[in-house]
């Protein structure tokens, strides 16, 4: 085809095989704009120029050990990912791109930090939000927001991952209660909760890493707990514990049952009642004399 170029070049060799490890065909890569015919680079291969030909076998076997779909992390494809985000393209607009990744592939990144690139993403979404506004509510978002709620991850997380609307926008959907939202948003966060109880006993039965080897200047050395470890393990529990009693109170909270026959005090329901009868109206205190069920 006319205007294919013909000579090898080490950035077009690089091209080929980022997009061959990203799991294209050779065919497919040929076809793009800019691109050698297929019978050039299989001379490439065959002449081994620059050691295209061990390159370019890599590069197809990296890209049979990665879901179909899901592109390897390069700097490259990043910066085109972040450059297209703040120029206001949506991300799944982007993912449609032939040779970009999946959203679950970005995602996967920003969770990972793969070279920096969650301070990249976060910097080049708030720009091109600059450009194309708030986040529209629909049902794919709304989907993932439910989805996450119910795998009992906070709404500041779930509201962190790419191409997700603000807190705020959030708040706002429930306020306004979108499409029956407030009822399925909180339906989602007491199935979380359930996952967050579980979480807790997880994190209490953990003994991994819990014993760390201190040195002595003597030589010597011993193993002994790591209160660090144990004081985190105890604040995340803490931390979870105060979560579940706000959310479900019913059922996490430490409250005072006056209806469950008898308890601790000696006084049972109607014990209880009488007591709260005679403060009624009184802030400073229990009255003097109350009288004590048997």
């Amino acid at each position: 085809m006319i205007g294919r170029p013909p000579v090898y070049s080490p950035a077009l060799a690089e091209r080929i095989l980022i997009e061959l490890g990203n799991g294209r065909t050779l065919n497919q890569v040929c076809a793009d704009d800019g691109m050698p015919c297929e019978t050039t680079v299989r001379k490439w291969i065959d002449d081994d120029v620059d050691g295209f030909a061990a390159r370019y076998r890599r590069a197809r076997r990296d890209a049979q050990s990665i879901v179909p779909g899901q592109a390897r992390y390069s700097r490259e494809i990043s910066d085109e990912v972040t450059d297209a985000l703040a120029l206001g393209r949506p991300l799944s607009e982007i993912c449609m791109t032939p040779g970009m990744p999946t959203k679950t592939s970005i995602c996967r990144w920003v969770a990972e930090d793969r070279d920096g690139f969650a301070a990249r993403y976060r910097l080049a979404r708030h720009t091109g939000h600059g450009r194309t506004g708030r986040i529209a509510h629909s049902a794919e978002i709304e989907e993932w927001i439910l989805t996450g709620l119910m795998n009992g991850r906070t709404l500041t997380d779930i509201c962190s991952d790419p191409d997700m609307p603000s807190v705020g926008s959030v708040q706002k959907w429930l306020a306004q209660d979108r499409d029956g939202f407030g009822a399925r948003y909180r339906w989602a966060r007491e199935l979380g909760c359930d996952v967050v109880a579980d979480e807790m006993v997880d994190i209490a039965d953990d003994r991994s890493a819990d014993w760390i080897v201190r040195h002595h200047k003597d030589g010597s050395s011993e193993a002994i707990l790591d209160p660090e470890r144990v004081a985190r393990a105890r604040l995340r529990l803490e931390a979870r514990r105060w979560r579940l009693a706000k959310f479900l109170p019913r059922s996490y909270g430490d409250r005072l049952h006056l209806t469950a026959g008898r308890d601790t005090s000696g006084l049972d329901a109607e014990g209880w009642a009488e007591v709260l009868k005679a403060v009624d109206g009184k802030s400073r205190g229990l009255p003097n004399k109350v009288r004590r069920i048997e």
